[in-house]
């Protein structure tokens, strides 16, 4: 297990369009501060060498926040804080504690100004970039992570990068919206509009690295034997994203998820089970797609994220949406139905 995601609260103090969690000011659910204690402790016995990530909702405005981060540092675990930037907690904080630890905080920035503003409210912007700036002085490690859903985001990259590239960022993550949530209807991004932009923003010079990674550009591999497509094996992480593999979600009613996407069908309960327990017996789902199976870089994508493909057509096994190949398969429909595929 390499990541396992903390979800304090679903509260958050943003309502943003995108939001795979549908959090807002008016959720109410929380985490028993026990509950998410004995999680820490069981990943420290069991799997301390995963990433822990302090998430929600926003997680800095749950009561026990301060506790479990600094049980976080006490225990030695690498962690992660995900946060929108947008509350008053850094302002409060020993920034010097974090700054000494091994806690990054990634702070989620959406786009230039206006597109950031669009999508998470007026004024979001500039307290998300002051609260990195403050963090940053203080020498606390930060990133940044962007989702994006419409082509539209790339005609203000640029824009973005200039701003953040001189602030001493570990990276910039930009990453594709998941079919979940406020999201869960898709978006309007077709694989290959993202995966221009993937290999444009690559080729822009920066301090920051980018994290980007093209999605079903199957283009190039068609160089490749299909010999040389089947011995291509992707890591755990690799695999569908990992759900119930390389990462899980503990949410607040001590549901352990592979997947946000998978919320309504956890893996286990950590009330009734102790985590190893319930990642030992897990089975992760496989894609049941004919056109996948039979596709020549099947090996390659595995039928992709198959919690997208679950929350867009409810069907466990469906494969991600966002891939031309499966979507051509089906023709006249606005859903993609699996069993014709």
């Amino acid at each position: 297990m390499q990541q396992i995601y903390l979800v304090l609260t679903e509260r958050c103090n943003l309502t943003c369009s995108h939001c795979i969690r549908d959090s807002s000011p008016f959720r109410s659910e929380a985490a028993e501060v026990a509950l998410m204690l004995r999680a820490l402790s069981q990943i420290k016995e069991e799997f301390p060498q995963a990433t822990v990530l302090l998430t929600g909702g926003e997680p800095t405005i749950y009561k026990g926040f301060q506790l479990l981060l600094d049980a976080c540092i006490s225990h030695g675990l690498d962690t992660i804080v995900n946060t929108n930037g947008a509350t008053g907690y850094f302002r409060r904080a020993n920034l010097d504690v974090i700054a000494a630890s091994k806690v990054l905080v990634q702070v989620s920035i959406d786009g230039s100004k206006t597109q950031h503003d669009l999508v998470r409210g007026d004024g979001t912007f500039d307290r998300s970039l002051s609260t990195l700036r403050l963090l940053i002085s203080a020498g606390v490690r930060c990133s940044v992570s962007t989702t994006v859903m419409e082509r539209s985001f790339f005609d203000g990259a640029d824009e973005l990068i200039t701003e953040l590239d001189d602030l001493g960022l570990t990276h910039i993550a930009i990453k594709r919206a998941t079919y979940a949530g406020r999201s869960s209807a898709g978006s309007p991004l077709t694989s290959e509009e993202w995966n221009a932009g993937v290999y444009s923003l690559r080729s822009r010079a920066c301090k920051t690295p980018v994290r980007m990674t093209p999605m079903f550009d199957f283009h190039a591999l068609s160089a490749l034997s299909n010999a040389q497509v089947a011995a291509i094996a992707p890591g755990p992480f690799d695999t569908n994203c990992g759900a119930g593999v390389a990462k899980a979600y503990l949410y607040p009613d001590g549901d352990l998820c592979g997947c946000t996407c998978f919320r309504d069908i956890p893996m286990g309960n950590l009330n009734t089970d102790t985590l190893v327990e319930i990642i030992q017996s897990y089975i992760a789902p496989q894609v049941q797609s004919a056109t996948c199976t039979s596709c020549r870089y099947f090996s390659a994508c595995k039928g992709g994220c198959l919690g997208s493909g679950y929350r867009y057509t409810s069907i466990l096994g469906a494969p991600d949406p966002r891939c031309g190949t499966v979507a051509a398969s089906v023709s006249g429909s606005a859903r993609i139905d699996v069993t014709q595929l």
